[in-house]
């Protein structure tokens, strides 16, 4: 893949995998967009496993204290920490056994048209707007429990849509049972470690296996400029929601998600249909 290829969805990528507004869904968009070739799947899965390096060091001191917390677990003594280390392990039961099968089946290009990406986009931005603006701001991720955990699990599920975002639809839930910004946030940014990197680890297997010289240097490529745009994305997120709303990001999807329909049904269908 030509260089500038490479760049402009590594950084899309980077910029949108921990905004609520899907980078699937963008990653999706652009070769319909514009002139640019499609990308190889192994190339969606690289720049998700930079911006999983981005998350792993923005969010060190908490890794490290949740991994701290595991022998505690298995002495059965309770702790913020270890509460939240389980939380994680359980919601990411649901998606890896269904993604699982969704993945090894290749039924993951099922979901890969542009309506689908449109009306996701559009549909899980109101419900990020409606728990956002309407429900309380009161609890913290220690307090996270088995049930919410299965429901932030089953979320990820309904996140391999392109056009759901699996950080956003994991705040929504978050926000819907009354977790503050920041807390939802950190929260689908740590489940978001083994939602990419098992996917992220099999793909690597393959791909050193396959002996392609050239796509594992646009694989490595990639990898590293999603991290870099990752953490700046990051950085910025977790200092807007100390003191503002999710409502920007939602009306971006209801937008882009207008916008896409009005060319699928009035302008470019066939084109758009044939992603």
């Amino acid at each position: 893949m030509p260089f500038l290829h490479i760049f402009i969805l590594s950084a899309i990528q980077g910029i949108t995998e921990f905004l609520p507004i899907s980078s699937s869904g963008h990653l999706q968009i652009l070769p319909v967009l514009t002139n640019l070739e499609k990308q190889p799947l192994i190339i969606d899965i690289s720049v998700h496993l930079g911006t999983l390096g981005g998350v792993i060091i923005f969010f060190y001191k908490d890794i490290v204290k949740l991994i701290q917390s595991f022998p505690r677990i298995l002495q059965g003594r309770k702790t913020a920490n270890s509460n939240t280390l389980i939380m994680v392990i359980i919601a990411t039961f649901p998606i890896t056994i269904i993604g699982g099968i969704i993945w090894f089946t290749d039924t993951v290009y099922l979901f890969r048209n542009i309506e689908t990406i449109a009306w996701a986009t559009i549909g899980f931005g109101l419900l990020l707007y409606i728990a956002d603006r309407f429900f309380l701001t009161v609890r913290n991720i220690e307090s996270i429990n088995f049930f919410q955990a299965i429901i932030f699990g089953l979320a990820q599920v309904i996140a391999i849509i392109p056009g759901t975002s699996r950080s956003g639809i994991v705040i929504t839930f978050a926000r819907f049972f009354g977790y503050k910004r920041v807390d939802a946030t950190k929260f689908a940014m740590l489940l978001s470690i083994p939602a990419i990197l098992l996917p992220g680890v099999v793909s690597v297997i393959e791909l050193i296996q396959s002996k392609n010289i050239q796509l594992q240097y646009d694989f490595f490529i990639s990898l590293f400029i999603s991290f870099i745009f990752s953490l700046i994305a990051i950085s910025i997120l977790m200092k807007w929601i100390k003191n503002s709303s999710f409502s920007p990001f939602a009306f971006y999807r209801i937008i882009i998600g207008a916008m896409l329909l009005i060319w699928i049904y009035f302008f470019d269908a066939e084109k758009l249909f044939m992603i």
